[in-house]
């Protein structure tokens, strides 16, 4: 009897008393080998793609049926079950059959990338204009959020650096040529030709209607 399936057990009487719920789960793939009872759950769960886990053999996936009570499909139980996972091309087919929804989480297009860049320097008081902030959404292509994360506070380190050269009341603010600069450091964390298996995967597997 683990203590990821104690863990679990406990989350879905809570999931159940405070229902209707969401149960997020995402979970390393060392988890998932470890106690591989984490991935029984009822056909109609959703998994996104983004986390990281990798089931083990289907076998051991059946063998509590005291797990499966627990989230068992009825119209008794009004909670969602989402799994998220970054390789989802490692889930066999008896996970699978598990989710009725597979959902890909892409990469932020340039209208998102805008928005998370606002959000991340609103805490700088925003020292872009909306002309470099959208030059440099143009420039993140295929950048995800974190790696945008990343990338800002590279920046906001800029000003910093020349602080030895000024005085403290004369440290400027942070322009789009420090984003340039890190630009040069922060790359993408994810390759073209990652992005691509995800995009197959989804047109084999994946939920086209959402």
């Amino acid at each position: 009897y683990g203590e990821g399936e104690k863990l679990v057990k406990d989350m879905f009487a809570v999931a159940k008393e405070l229902q209707p719920s969401v149960v997020f789960m995402g979970m390393s793939m060392r988890t998932l080998v470890a106690e591989p009872d984490l991935m029984m759950l009822t056909p109609s769960c959703v998994s996104v793609s983004k986390g990281g886990m990798k089931p083990a053999d289907d076998s051991k996936l059946s063998s509590n049926s005291s797990l499966t009570g627990l989230v068992a499909d009825s119209s008794e139980n009004r909670f969602l079950i989402m799994v998220a996972t970054n390789r989802p091309w490692e889930l066999d087919d008896a996970v699978l059959r598990r989710f009725s929804k597979r959902v890909y989480v892409s990469i932020p297009n340039a209208e998102t990338r805008l928005e998370l860049l606002r959000q991340l320097l609103g805490k700088h008081n925003n020292p872009l204009s909306d002309r470099d902030l959208e030059k440099l959404a143009e420039l993140t292509e295929g950048y995800f959020g974190s790696d945008l994360n990343s990338l800002a506070k590279d920046a906001a380190l800029g000003p910093i650096r020349k602080v030895k050269e000024v005085s403290l009341g004369s440290v400027r603010l942070i322009s789009l040529k420090d984003f340039q600069v890190s630009l040069q450091k922060i790359r993408r964390s994810v390759e073209a030709k990652t992005l691509n298996k995800y995009i197959e995967w989804n047109k084999t597997f994946g939920d086209m209607s959402m």
